[in-house]
C-alpha cells in the first residue's frame, strides 16, 4: 500500500550518495543565505516598516546610486543564479550520459556563473550592511 514511499526514500538515498547533489544543496544554502540576509536589510530600510517600528531596527536612508545599485544587482544576481543553476544541471547531464568534454565546459562556466553571483550578491550585501550600520 505504500510501497511507493519506500521507494522514494531509495531514490533519495540513492541522490544522496552523489556529490553533485552536496554540492546542490550547499550551493543552494549559500545563496539562500545571502537571499535572507539582503532581504532583511531591505526590509529595515522601508519606510512604512520604520514609522510603525515593525522592522526591528532601522537603517539611513540611501541615496539614489546606492538604491539602483541595490536593485539593479538583486535583478542580475537572480539571473546568475538561474545561469549558474542551469549550468550545474548541464554538467550533471553530461557527466551522467559519459561526455566529459561537455561536462567539463559545462563546469567552468558553472564556476564562473557562480563567482559572478556570489560577487554581485556580496556588493548588495555589503551596501546594504554600509547604510544599516
Amino acid at each position: 500500500m505504500l510501497g511507493w514511499l519506500g521507494d522514494e526514500f531509495r531514490r533519495l538515498g540513492d541522490a544522496l550518495r552523489h556529490r553533485g547533489t552536496w554540492f546542490f544543496l550547499a550551493l543552494l544554502a549559500v545563496f539562500s543565505a545571502i537571499s535572507y540576509l539582503s532581504f532583511r536589510y531591505a526590509l529595515r530600510m522601508d519606510f512604512v516598516l520604520r514609522i510603525h517600528d515593525l522592522a526591528g531596527g532601522s537603517c539611513g536612508a540611501m541615496d539614489n546610486s546606492a538604491m539602483l545599485t541595490v536593485f539593479f544587482a538583486s535583478v542580475f544576481f537572480a539571473l546568475a543564479l538561474v545561469v549558474s543553476f542551469g549550468e550545474l544541471a548541464r554538467h550533471s547531464d553530461f557527466s551522467r550520459r559519459h561526455a566529459h568534454g561537455e561536462a567539463r565546459s559545462a563546469a567552468l562556466l558553472c564556476g564562473g556563473w557562480i563567482a559572478i553571483a556570489l560577487a554581485i550578491g556580496a556588493t548588495m550585501l555589503a551596501i546594504l550592511v554600509r547604510y544599516c550600520s
